[in-house]
């Protein structure tokens, strides 16, 4: 039998209580945001060392959308020098070769690319920047949140995130609903996972309890099947559901988000969509490890081997246009281009002068 867990939350503390389903004794104690998965997540996200940290995570996501980009349009063939065939989708030469390098780093993109680019862009929607734009956006568009939901209804000034861990990232800013006026005692928590039960809540839901006179018993499930995502909010006194979101009432934008999450996650295929994530994961790791390789072969002794530009002024242009696009696109990541170039300005005027 699955074991139940009880979140105890005070004003700047909680704590789960995993409980025994037969007895209802408490067999252990652990501080929210403590256990392991929690601390891998938080690592996961840099969330652990504020929002700065956060930040380069919207930073670097944007950069690898750039270098999937960027690398496709280097990789295209157009003809090898001296006529040379390979290095599409094959190695040429030996591991002693730069050229061996080249192509591994070149295959591995192509391979692996589009699982990259997937990763970088279903993660993009928890940044601190970007992540919380497209959220704004697609709701004030009807894309995200079913806003017509809450239309006549009493609100509180806070959102879901405050209450419930498992909103789903479509629902975090979808504000509390209130319960009515007082017309009878409580429902109780016993009564609330009844109706929660006959209502269809999926099991494994999490539960808040009302906060004060007009607060809600407030439910959230986030199983495997993102299909099945839902959250309901009770009249802690009626018992009828003041707001119902199933998924089908998500919408588009936040449909597609959610599904993509459940796969970034490897939540929603199984072990197969775990494994598929982690392939692409270690590519990664090939990708970085090929490139430093690269660069270290071809670096003059003494110098940073920096690439000149390229003598094909239409590649140059793809590139410069995809880069300007893609910065503008991610703010954060467009504002770390322009603090590199203008290092870069500054570093070559100190060159001069020094020359000089």
């Amino acid at each position: 039998s699955e074991t139940s867990s009880f979140t105890k939350r005070a004003l700047h503390f909680s704590e789960a209580s995993p409980l025994d389903p037969y007895t209802g004794d408490v067999v252990d104690r652990v501080a929210t945001g403590q256990d392991v998965m929690a601390v891998i997540r938080r690592l996961h996200s840099l969330s652990y060392f504020g929002p700065v940290a956060n930040g380069l995570i919207e930073v670097v996501a944007g950069f690898c959308v750039i270098l999937i980009a960027t690398g496709v349009v280097l990789w295209w063939p157009r003809g090898q020098p001296g006529g040379q065939p390979g290095g599409i989708v094959s190695l040429r030469a030996t591991p002693r070769r730069r050229v061996w390098w080249r192509d591994l780093h070149a295959a591995t993109g192509l391979i692996a690319g589009a699982g990259i680019l997937f990763l970088a862009l279903t993660g993009l929607p928890w940044s601190i920047v970007w992540g919380q734009q497209l959220r704004s956006w697609s709701n004030r568009a009807g894309l995200g949140q079913p806003q017509a939901l809450w239309a006549d209804k009493a609100v509180s000034t806070l959102p879901m995130r405050t209450v419930l861990a498992t909103t789903g990232w479509t629902l975090q800013d979808a504000p509390v609903p209130l319960s009515g006026p007082a017309t009878a005692t409580p429902i109780g928590l016993d009564r609330a996972a009844a109706i929660l039960s006959d209502l269809g809540m999926p099991r494994g839901y999490e539960l808040a309890l009302p906060v004060g006179e007009t607060g809600v018993y407030a439910a959230a499930a986030y199983p495997s099947d993102v299909t099945r995502q839902r959250l309901i909010s009770l009249d802690q006194y009626s018992g009828r559901p003041v707001v119902d979101v199933p998924f089908s009432e998500l919408g588009g934008v936040g449909k597609a988000i959610q599904f993509g999450i459940g796969l970034h996650k490897g939540e929603y295929l199984g072990r197969v969509n775990q494994f598929a994530m982690l392939a692409f994961c270690l590519a990664t790791i090939l990708l970085s490890v090929s490139a430093a390789v690269m660069w270290w072969k071809r670096r003059p002794s003494g110098g940073l081997g920096i690439p000149p530009w390229p003598r094909d002024r239409r590649v140059a242009t793809s590139v410069t246009l995809m880069v300007l696009g893609l910065g503008a696109l991610f703010p954060l990541t467009g504002a770390a281009i322009l603090a590199m170039i203008l290092l870069d300005l500054a570093g070559q005027g100190v060159a001069r002068r020094r020359a000089a």
